[in-house]
């Protein structure tokens, strides 16, 4: 067994007693643990919201490439930033103008041409 597999079993045995014997605190934890998540998702989503409330109403794909690559962090997928963007419905493509919307809530409505 190596060292670093020993260790991992130390862990998951001690997390085991721990909450064999202490119920209460562990599940105390768990919760603050959970909730610092939840605002973390938070403020990430809300800063991904305050992002896109600065495009305008609509946006060319041209336009939005360079968007997602003056914004976003370098060497992850702009595909990624683009599929969540559409995922919390704060944009989407409109065929009939050939651009995409912005949903955004705070979006002002300016309109791009």
């Amino acid at each position: 067994m190596t060292r670093k597999r020993a260790a991992q079993l130390r862990t998951l045995r001690r997390w085991a007693r721990a909450w064999k014997d202490t119920p209460e605190t562990m599940e105390a934890h768990r919760q603050k643990a959970t909730l610092a998540a939840q605002a973390r998702r938070r403020e990430k989503h809300d800063a991904l919201v305050a992002l896109v409330a600065t495009l305008p109403a609509t946006i060319t794909t041209e336009r939005l490439r360079q968007f997602i690559d003056q914004e976003y962090p370098k060497g992850r997928n702009p595909k990624s930033c683009l599929n969540r963007l559409t995922r919390h419905r704060l944009i989407v493509y409109d065929y009939a103008l050939g651009a995409w919307r912005n949903l955004c809530p705070l979006n002002p409505g300016k309109e791009l041409n």
